[in-house]
């Protein structure tokens, strides 16, 4: 079925996921507070989620050799804006 331009225009303008979005959906969806991510993150990855919306605080595990991602506290992201 064809699709309209106007419904076309409508899905190139949706906004797409922002990785502080798509990994605060993985979080919601979990038992657990802290997920465990096989990304290819580095330090400054970790900085941008956490002053993204909403923050998240990202640290490499080196024992399971992934990154741990849970919700920032607010006194990390203060810390991270001072």
């Amino acid at each position: 079925m064809p699709t309209s331009r106007a419904s076309a225009a409508a899905a190139a303008a949706a906004p797409t996921a922002t990785p502080n979005s798509e990994l605060a959906d993985l979080l919601a969806n979990s038992a657990s507070t802290t997920i465990y991510v096989d990304a290819e993150f580095n330090d400054q990855d970790a900085a941008a989620l956490l002053s993204g919306t909403p923050p998240l605080h990202a640290e490499y595990d080196v024992v399971r050799d992934q990154w741990a991602v849970r919700h920032a506290t607010d006194d990390e992201v203060l810390s991270a804006t001072a």
